[in-house]
């Protein structure tokens, strides 16, 4: 180890991470804390100033053809549908939604797992996958304090129930809990201990060394002290692995801080997601909701099966305000004359009509909007083009039905050595209704798994998700679950009342996947570039899914809601509305790192590394 000419005396260590000593780390902050002040103190930028425009304004001179026009065509009934449909109808506006299955709710519809209820019974609940909403979300959740619900007073945003612990499991190591409660508030005179706070509470997780967690909690304080500019600019063009360094350490910094962060965070891969995206959700996440106490619970799930305890009383609620409903109408295409849209192709069964309305709102995932986005569209509007460089992958739920209850943990469980990437949620614990009212009598819990890497293979046969019959999938699961829970071997096979598949998964003649219908967006290096704005520029045509630009950034209930929102506001400025706007929230990050963003904003004009950056060249 070699002394660093830094005269604040912190070291530099292999690998480059900083000092794991409390001196150390509280030298190395300080001196980031005493050149901010310096800059501030000069009359720094503001954060953001003179950098980019993350998401455009929607307002605009208003077009004589479509002022004082209501009747809106939304095409597509998930959550972005419904959430446009629920700002439009609640302004008095005629709206027709257009969903390609027979119920509401896309990915977030539960789905009955046919034939299985018996004497009475409804059908078990499958779902696409468990349901997690953090504390930082406001717009989905503003929506359901808005839907009512019997006597809840906040309607069913009043179904959320919270867990408390984040479960690692590691093959042949004890299973190490995190929790998601409020740890701790800084104030101001904290914040030359950030990082040391940060390795504080990394070091929850047993296993991990010091100048390791120390190395992981400065990158983390490197993005979250960042400016705008640099966030987009410069790591949004870098993946998290590579940012954080994760080949230069030890497998647990790789699988669990690296891997099953990410995967809890914005499950998706670390070696594919952009930094920018995993950053925002671990500054808004990690820093903000549990270290700095802001926003609601950190992890908040339904008390009950989705469709129940949301999407049905959502459905009601809009129909009681006037929404029309068209279920099994696939989208074919849009028609285009005079350079607006004058109708939707819509199939229903071996019927194919044109309907027609004066604004259209496209609330389809991408993989859809792809197709319907075709030659004549993307000539007026040439952005739709960027659409192609967008990457869905492949993660979809399984449930295992129970015959007695299984709460491995209060919260979500992460399977750190998983080959299938599997994080999983024991719903029983949290939901307030008999589970013995489902399927043949005989369930007490439900275990609902996430499955997101099909590409990897597993421990039974050798083979990746993608080779394997339906049942050799469940088996896999279940074999990859019980061999990382430190008492997974104690849990009997027999407990296995049912099993359930998304149907999304297509299987082929030769009984293995050959298509998943509803695939997940992954925020790849560079991706925010080829996101489109809500508003394009056909003036009757607005997109709203989770692809679309917005603060959320990730593909979530919430930024479905927000698109959404965004694409109502263009509406009402095309119209001319007077009235209200969908409210559209920012999310807040502590005051206490304005002084340093502002500092990273100045040395990003300067064209200078942020102060607590690594410089090594990647390799």
């Amino acid at each position: 180890m070699t002394e660093n000419s830094d005269p604040t005396g912190t070291r530099e260590m292999p690998h480059g991470e900083i000092d794991g000593s409390a001196m150390g780390r509280r030298r190395f902050l300080t001196r980031v804390v005493a050149s901010a002040a310096a800059v501030t103190a000069a009359g720094s930028l503001p954060v953001g100033a003179g950098g980019v425009s993350l998401l455009g304004g929607t307002a605009g001179a208003l077009d004589p053809r479509f002022t004082g026009k209501r009747r809106v065509a939304i095409l597509g009934g998930g959550c972005a549908g419904l959430s446009a449909a629920h700002e439009l109808v609640e302004r008095g506006f005629t709206v027709d939604v257009y969903e390609r299955y027979p119920v509401a709710g896309g990915k977030c519809r539960s789905i009955p797992v046919p034939g299985t209820g018996t004497s009475g019974r409804a059908d078990l609940p499958g779902e696409h996958g468990f349901r997690f909403f953090p504390g930082y979300y406001k717009h989905v959740t503003d929506t359901m304090r808005r839907i009512p619900y019997g006597s809840n007073r906040n309607g069913v945003k009043d179904n959320l129930v919270f867990g408390d612990t984040a479960l690692f499991s590691r093959n042949g190591a004890p299973d190490i809990p995190f929790p998601y409660k409020k740890l701790l508030t800084l104030t101001p005179a904290d914040l030359p201990q950030l990082i040391e706070v940060i390795v504080g509470v990394l070091a929850l997780l047993p296993g991990l060394s010091i100048p390791e967690i120390t190395y992981f909690a400065t990158r983390v304080a490197e993005f979250a002290t960042s400016c705008d500019d640099r966030r987009v600019k410069q790591y949004d063009k870098l993946d998290w692995w590579t940012f954080v360094r994760a080949k230069e350490f030890g497998p647990l910094y790789q699988n669990i801080l690296t891997r099953s962060l990410t995967r809890n965070l914005v499950a998706a891969q670390a070696e594919k997601a952009s930094t920018r995206t995993i950053g925002l959700q671990a500054t808004r996440i990690l820093l903000a909701n549990i270290i700095f106490s802001m926003y609601e619970e950190a992890s908040r799930i339904l008390n009950g099966p989705t469709s129940e305890v949301w999407i049905d009383p959502w459905m009601s609620y809009l129909a009681g305000k006037g929404m029309r409903w068209h279920p099994n109408s696939e989208v074919e295409g849009l028609v285009v004359e005079g350079g607006v849209v004058t109708g939707a192709r819509i199939r229903n069964g071996s019927s194919v009509e044109t309907v027609t309305a004066d604004v259209f709102v496209l609330a389809v995932p991408v993989e859809q909007a792809r197709r319907i986005l075709d030659a004549p569209l993307r000539a007026l509007d040439p952005g739709f083009a960027k659409l192609d460089n967008l990457v869905v992958d492949w993660m979809t739920g399984a449930q295992f039905f129970l015959s007695q209850r299984l709460p491995i943990a209060k919260g979500h469980v992460t399977y750190v050595d998983s080959p299938w990437a599997l994080t999983s949620i024991s719903q029983g614990q949290f939901w307030n209704r008999d589970l013995s009212r489902y399927g043949n009598g005989r369930v007490r819990d439900i275990l609902s798994v996430d499955i997101s890497n099909w590409d990897a293979k597993g421990i039974l046969y050798g083979k990746t998700a993608k080779q394997c019959t339906k049942t050799e999938i469940f088996n896999e699961v279940w074999a990859q679950m019980k061999r990382s829970l430190d008492w997974g071997w104690a849990i009997p096979d027999s407990i296995v009342v049912d099993r359930f598949l998304d149907p999304a998964i297509k299987f082929g003649p030769a009984g293995t996947p050959v298509d998943n219908a509803e695939p997940l967006l992954v925020n790849t290096v560079d991706s925010w570039a080829s996101r489109p704005e809500a508003k394009t520029r056909i003036p009757n045509l607005f997109l709203a899914s989770d692809y679309v630009r917005h603060n959320a950034d990730l593909a979530t209930m919430e930024g479905a809601n927000e698109a959404a929102r965004r694409a109502v506001n263009g509406i009402l400025d095309l119209v001319g509305w007077s009235g209200t706007r969908a409210s559209i929230w920012d999310y807040e990050e502590p005051a206490l790192f304005g002084p340093l963003r502002r500092n990273d904003q100045t040395r990003f004009n300067l064209g200078l590394p942020h102060v607590l950056a690594d410089t090594r060249p990647y390799t």
